[in-house]
């Protein structure tokens, strides 16, 4: 199950560790293009997808159970111009159960949200919730990271990151799998150490369970639930998924 006290807990420090990915906002506004507003992404966060389309001139609307994560993505809708402001819409919700007013051409869950659905009831509750959100001209979006992939999040990390008031913020990160559960999970563990002015020492813990999901899962969950996979890539340039490459995949998938 999806923990958002854990989000909540880590919100200030997202922006400043992950960077916005150009290439995955030009990804997302063609498919925006080419099935007309309005979008609807799930798991928004800070709005690092959300915001740039809105700059482009899509409507979109955001969806996420953390209320941290969505406090600092309206902190930087205040910044913006005001028509651009205009064009999103943020809601606090659970992607297993969500309704809203409007039914969407386009639905995406980026960032690799979807892992955070821990057992396969949940996913294939926010499938249905998807279902009944997404117009019959209307596409799914949906990116995952590959089994052999996400296996580098075992892996021990120490990084440092700056913070709001120029000093620097030392991430700790591991990871161990359990795969007792069916399915299986990766449980990734970081400590945040931020220095503070009396020259103590700040520390954040945050957990996060995902789950290893396969593209014969993912394909066959997809389909159960009434869609139809249209294309699975690998990257941006949507080179075909390949099973053999550590990668991310990005499913493409219509009503049935």
């Amino acid at each position: 199950m999806v923990n958002e006290e854990s989000y909540d807990a880590v919100a200030r420090f997202y922006d400043l560790e992950f960077s916005e990915r150009p290439e995955e906002t030009r990804f997302y506004i063609e498919y925006a293009e080419k099935l007309g507003p309005p979008v609807l992404e799930l798991g928004c966060g800070t709005g690092k997808v959300l915001i740039p389309l809105a700059k482009y001139g899509v409507e979109v609307w955001g969806l996420d159970i953390s209320e941290g994560m969505l406090n600092v993505a309206r902190e930087k809708i205040k910044l913006l111009d005001e028509e651009i402001a205009s064009r999103i819409t943020l809601r606090g919700g659970d992607m297993r159960n969500f309704l809203l007013p409007e039914r969407f051409n386009l639905i995406i869950i980026p960032f690799a949200s979807f892992h955070n659905l821990t057992t396969t009831e949940d996913r294939k509750k926010a499938l249905r919730c998807i279902h009944g959100h997404l117009t019959r001209k209307g596409l799914l979006i949906v990116d995952l990271i590959s089994p052999q992939l996400l296996t580098r999040a075992l892996e021990r990390i120490v990084k440092e990151i700056g913070n709001e008031r120029g000093g620097k913020i030392r991430i700790t990160q591991y990871g161990e799998d359990d795969f007792s559960r069916c399915p299986p999970v990766i449980r990734v563990y970081r400590t945040y150490e931020e220095p503070q002015n009396n020259g103590s020492i700040k520390i954040t813990s945050w957990r996060e369970t995902s789950c290893y999901i396969t593209r014969e899962e993912m394909e066959h969950l997809l389909t159960t639930e009434g869609f139809t996979v249209l294309n699975v890539y690998r990257n941006f340039n949507k080179d075909p998924y390949d099973a053999q490459i550590p990668s991310n995949m990005y499913f493409i998938a219509k009503l049935k």
